[in-house]
């Protein structure tokens, strides 16, 4: 019987290796934030955010439990999306423009392109979304980097699709091996 349950289960899997199935974990380092004012889409393409240290998008909804003689009935609400992200201070023109935002409501774009699954062309999968700085913050400790903390509320709900990015930025990201000789032609 057992056997049995196990062919099903793995023809349903499309496979009949079921370690061939076993999921990977993402290494949070390789989704990467990269950021715009949507009133900047004409003139300029969306950056990476600089030393990047984590970032988190939460989905909640309110719900509606009205209670009946047959058990809980719930409705849930419209989703709420909140993203927050935390980096190092820098000189990097986006900390300031997230700081100008949370005092004039400006719009952001972001991008969370995951950098685990490359697609053609220099695409990866990604997430975008447009949302409102809700608080920005800004620590500066005598024995630490400074670190900035930023949320933002979503409007609506993220879009999957695909993001292209150049070959220079995700140089940025992650430096190639080069040999000892010295270089011969320029770096791209």
């Amino acid at each position: 019987m057992a056997r049995r349950i196990r062919r099903d289960v793995c023809s349903l899997l499309g496979g009949n290796n079921m370690a061939e199935q076993m999921a990977t974990a993402i290494n949070g380092a390789n989704k990467v934030l990269f950021a715009r004012r949507l009133s900047d889409e004409k003139n300029m393409d969306g950056t990476r955010i600089s030393l990047q240290t984590t970032h988190s998008i939460e989905i909640s909804s309110d719900d509606n439990t009205t209670e009946t003689k047959d058990g809980n009935i719930t409705v849930a609400g419209n989703p709420e999306v909140e993203l927050s992200l935390e980096f190092l201070g820098s000189n990097d023109p986006v900390v300031e423009l997230l700081e100008d935002a949370s005092m004039n409501h400006d719009v952001f774009e972001f991008w969370e392109v995951n950098f685990e699954k490359p697609e053609t062309g220099g695409k990866y999968p990604a997430k975008y979304m447009q949302a409102v700085v809700t608080k920005f913050s800004s620590d500066s400790d005598a024995d630490d980097f400074n670190k900035v903390k930023v949320e933002l509320k979503v409007n609506g709900q993220p879009k999957k699709g695909s993001a292209t990015v150049d070959k220079k930025t995700i140089g940025d990201l992650q430096y190639a091996f080069k040999d000892i000789p010295k270089a011969t032609t320029p770096a791209e």
